[in-house]
């Protein structure tokens, strides 16, 4: 953020595994609590990061083309769900991945986008990183499994940021992601209280989509059941590639000896529907109630201690362990 550049040194003296910031405004009501970082702030940011060697997760959208489409939107009283896409197109997307793509290049800052949403940024980033570039990417469920046409039908719990784009583009990304273009597949978890998704402003509405719980049997069922994508390639998606891009990777992110046993058992032959009461995250709102899913975790596992099973809900609660003496350097991580 602008007025904190200083303290980057002194988070990854700290421990910080990496560094994140915002292209376009975050939204918040609150303009103090986050803001984006300006293009001056960016690019001396990311001079500063790649002396650390560590990461800049990026949220990649041109503020100016976002900005004037949203005030343009908001004046003429266009305030649905059609227009909140309109005012995101994915030419802001692709515009802010080419600003950040062209810093990188000049000062060597090693780079993860977060949440891409379409097809033509994926091809940029790719063509960045076989020229050279130290850059990764990640999809999100949400644009797999979901669309504008839904987001218009069931409103703000469907808001996120880039939005939902159409079925035609979804496509697209099931293609590059089956061909291997896509680092990562992150849930970009946003939860908040109920009376946040509501009403039909969906400029005010909070952006995000509550959804963490779900993400690996989505891409279970609609990824493996439904496509045939083999399980090691969505494993990896999901865990093993972004453990290693964080550095988490000497205990985390893959099955073998030496390494954690955090270990999920899904039973890919039992189908259920998911209900309010399923979801365990303290504000219980998904835009995935009501659907049906082909596969279901039965049992998941945290360094080989039973945390959860179908049959009991949650056990074992307040067993995470600082990894500090893991890595070099004092990191607070408690996984």
């Amino acid at each position: 953020m602008p007025g904190h550049l200083k303290d980057l040194p002194l988070l990854a003296q700290a421990g910080v595994i990496g560094f994140k910031a915002f292209m376009s405004s975050p939204g918040d009501k609150d303009k103090e609590a986050f803001r984006r970082s300006d293009d001056r702030t960016l690019k001396e940011g990311m001079r500063i990061i790649a002396e650390t060697g560590k990461v800049l997760a990026l949220h990649a959208e041109h503020e100016p083309i976002v900005a004037r489409l949203t005030r343009e939107a908001r004046s003429q009283g266009h305030l649905g769900a059609e227009s909140y896409t309109a005012s995101r197109p994915i030419a802001a997307e692709v515009e802010a991945v080419e600003t950040a793509l062209r810093y990188a290049a000049e000062s060597g800052c090693r780079l993860h986008f977060v949440h891409i949403s379409s097809g033509a940024t994926a091809e940029r980033i790719r063509e960045a990183r076989n020229s050279g570039l130290d850059v990764t990417l990640e999809t999100c469920p949400h644009y797999l499994c979901l669309t504008d046409s839904d987001f218009a039908a069931m409103g703000a719990v469907a808001k996120c940021a880039p939005p939902l784009r159409n079925a035609e583009e979804q496509d697209k990304l099931w293609n590059k992601l089956q061909e291997g273009w896509f680092d990562f597949l992150a849930s970009d978890h946003s939860p908040c209280p109920a009376e946040l998704k509501t009403g039909t402003d969906m400029f005010e509405a909070w952006g995000g989509i509550a959804g963490v719980q779900s993400t690996l049997e989505l891409m279970l069922d609609e990824g493996h059941l439904k496509r045939g994508i083999p399980l090691p390639q969505l494993a990896r998606l999901l865990s093993g590639a972004p453990a290693e891009r964080f550095g988490l990777d000497p205990v985390k992110g893959r099955i073998a000896i030496g390494c954690d046993a955090d270990l999920a058992v899904v039973d890919l032959n039992t189908s259920y529907t998911l209900q309010a009461s399923d979801l365990y995250q303290q504000h219980r709102t998904s835009p995935y109630i009501g659907r049906p899913f082909g596969c279901k975790v039965k049992k998941t596992l945290l360094r080989g201690r039973i945390m959860y099973n179908d049959s009991e809900g949650l056990l074992n609660p307040g067993n995470g362990r600082e990894l500090g003496a893991v890595y070099s350097g004092a990191m607070n991580i408690s996984l």
